[in-house]
């Protein structure tokens, strides 16, 4: 019999041992673990929030934090982290605060990577088999270690959507600025309201407010196209360009421009298919840095992110 096994066979009986498998990378896993502002989201049982004091993640640092429960009462916690392995496992002891100031045992959660996915193990160890048994008894420990593991997959899933999602900004070059992004929908589909007037209407609408007109869409190398928006006070911005270059459903090189101070940008759009999903990468080329620079500046990429949300759930409805 190894260590560990007569580890285990000495603290089995006053040990409550829960894992499950969670559907996300370690790494994903690990990070959601190790920020306080993720912890919020998943940590504790069905029906319960908590909230960080304190959240020193290093050996001997300290995580103060309340649980906050369904019933409204709150119950302070103490976690002092004594063993930090990156990315396999953390060591810590739990201790309660005033009126849970009788709780006390030592945990491991080990984190084992299975090709995508992660084993979580938590495992708690009490000083007795009486106070294991307390626990269990009157806080449902081992219902609350399995509803707070099922909130972690459920939680690490959403981010991952979210970050698979999120617009990401790169500066390949001093002169361009590239867009990215994952839809959900087939590449066609993702074309289609990209291109087609009628759609394009839907999801290409600008700030809250406004509504947007296209005015030409000659969609041909060398065709012209126009958009304009307007605000119910009457104000009004247009954009203009000419198309250079159309291989559909995959690429579309056009020149933009919005006149008075901005400069025109040439941009270049890729739609390549991932498993039946289509990664957006947009290029835009400007002619100078400072035009570059500037532009970012306008919080052009808050802009787009809400743009490209519109358009992931059209091209998903024209499936």
């Amino acid at each position: 019999m190894n260590t560990m096994s007569k580890q285990h066979a000495t603290t089995a009986e006053r040990e409550i041992i829960t894992s499950r498998l969670v559907n996300a990378p370690r790494a994903l896993v690990w990070k959601v673990f190790t920020d306080p502002n993720h912890l919020s989201h998943w940590w504790g049982p069905n029906g319960f929030w908590s909230s960080t004091r304190e959240y020193d993640f290093r050996v001997g640092g300290m995580w103060l934090f309340t649980m906050h429960g369904p019933d409204g009462i709150d119950y302070p916690n103490k976690v002092v982290f004594e063993d930090i392995d990156e990315p396999n496992f953390v060591f810590y002891k739990h201790m309660g605060e005033d009126s849970m100031s009788h709780v006390y045992f030592e945990a491991m959660i080990s984190f084992e990577e299975q090709g995508d996915k992660t084993n979580v193990t938590l495992r708690s160890i009490f000083p007795t088999a009486q106070e294991r048994d307390f626990v269990i008894e009157n806080y449902g420990a081992v219902q609350g270690a399995q509803q707070t593991l099922a909130r972690l997959n459920e939680f690490v899933q959403h981010q991952q959507k979210k970050d698979t999602h999120k617009l990401e900004l790169t500066l390949p070059s001093e002169l361009e600025a590239r867009f990215s992004r994952l839809f959900d929908a087939p590449r066609e589909m993702v074309w289609k309201a990209w291109t087609d007037k009628e759609h394009l209407q839907n999801w290409m609408t600008g700030p809250e407010g406004w509504t947007m007109e296209i005015l030409e869409n000659d969609l041909r190398p060398g065709g012209n196209w126009k958009y304009v928006w307007r605000k119910t006070n009457s104000t009004e911005m247009a954009m203009h360009g000419v198309h250079k270059e159309i291989i559909a459903p995959s690429k579309l090189v056009s020149t933009e421009n919005w006149g008075g101070p901005y400069p025109e940008t040439v941009n270049h759009l890729v739609l390549t298919e991932e498993n039946g999903k289509t990664r957006m990468t947009l290029t835009i080329i400007y002619p100078t840095k400072e035009a570059r620079e500037a532009a970012l500046k306008t919080g052009m990429d808050d802009g787009m992110t809400v743009s490209f949300d519109r358009l992931n759930k059209l091209a998903v409805s024209l499936r």
